[in-house]
């Protein structure tokens, strides 16, 4: 169950870093699509599962795309604050943003807008998430004594021979009011890092650190692929498997015809027009089922630009006009062309297709 007292602070007021993410469809981390919902919607699902039905989500003032998304969504799912930024010259300014909601006297967790956590949120105690990484410049490492508990935060520093524990993009204040202090007294020094606030607040308060075993980052691209793969939804009656090496996606599905009938699709395509579609790599039947290998593209549908990006009308105008192009491709084949090759290739009970067996 989630604290009463404790206020959850959502931070999406930055901009995209295109030096960690080179992304030019979207202004906002939170907005980004992954599989068929943008970011911000899978912290908030989340929170709600864990019993959540409030937040403050920092947002910028310009950010109309995420303002619309938050009210047309998810303001009859649960209480919504968007406390607005202008301009945050850091996270701090954010974070500060954020804490003129909350209540004297309450508890506070704050999320990176980039940031998914499945891990439980239940805490008595101050406390942060932290997760193993192999590129120290990218993130704020996370100091432990034996006890696990924080000592020290080196951010964005070039490998010094440390352990690669980094802060996950969780924290957990039980004093508020604390930490609204050392926010600002952490601008009054001309700080820009969260963990500026974080270090003075452990000068006070201890913060034991908890390893997360379910994180995914969205906010660097390598990080944002792998959460593509790890959180891909396959329908109840599939099974997916994705290796994250080949680029591949293995498919089983208990609805053996309706998977024989996308295979099936695929194999009857003519070869002129392969190139538009991930090839398939392996295909068997095991049993009263068929099992699938092809390519996995990971990149964004246009569905899910249309309703979450930041395109511009003369980027949608490009393409449309490739789409009809696309078109045109498939209006060269003929029905006939289709039907001669209806049958060749589809999977008997062997495993085999049926132009592979007539040459045995």
């Amino acid at each position: 169950m989630a604290r009463s007292n404790t206020a959850t602070i959502i931070l999406c007021g930055g901009k995209v870093d295109p030096s960690n993410l080179p992304i030019g469809t979207n202004v906002s981390n939170a907005t980004i699509p992954v599989n068929g919902k943008p970011v911000i919607a899978w912290i908030l699902d989340d929170l709600l599962k864990k019993g959540f039905n409030d937040a403050i989500v920092v947002v910028r003032i310009e950010d109309k795309k995420l303002r619309n998304f938050l009210s047309r969504v998810y303001s009859q799912k649960m209480k919504i604050t968007t406390a607005l930024v202008d301009d945050p010259r850091s996270i701090l300014d954010s974070l500060s943003a954020g804490l003129s909601y909350v209540e004297t006297g309450s508890a506070a967790q704050i999320i990176l807008g980039d940031t998914l956590i499945r891990d439980d949120f239940r805490f008595e105690s101050d406390a942060v998430y932290v997760g193993p990484v192999n590129d120290a410049k990218r993130w704020c490492l996370a100091i432990t004594d034996e006890n696990r508990q924080l000592i020290q935060l080196i951010d964005k520093q070039e490998d010094r021979n440390l352990s690669h524990q980094a802060l996950a993009g969780y924290y957990f204040f039980v004093n508020a009011d604390l930490l609204k202090a050392c926010v600002k007294q952490s601008q009054e020094s001309g700080a820009k890092e969260l963990s500026a606030a974080i270090q003075l607040y452990m000068q006070q308060r201890p913060i034991q650190t908890f390893v997360a075993n379910e994180w995914h980052d969205f906010g660097h691209i390598d990080n944002l692929l792998n959460a593509k793969r790890n959180l891909l939804r396959p329908r109840y009656f599939n099974q997916l498997r994705i290796n994250p090496v080949l680029n591949t996606i293995t498919k089983v599905s208990d609805n053996t015809e309706k998977l024989a009938d996308e295979l099936n699709w695929y194999l009857q395509l003519p070869d002129e027009l392969k190139a538009l579609t991930p090839r398939i790599l392996h295909q068997e039947r095991r049993g009263d089922k068929i099992e699938i290998t092809q390519e996995y593209y990971g990149y964004p549908t246009l569905a899910e630009l249309y309703v979450y990006s930041d395109l511009h009308y003369e980027n949608w105008r490009l393409i449309l006009r490739h789409l009809l192009k696309t078109h045109q491709e498939f209006s060269k084949i003929h029905q006939s062309d289709a039907q001669q090759r209806s049958h060749r290739d589809v999977l008997n009970e062997n495993g085999e297709t049926a132009s592979n067996s007539r040459t045995k």
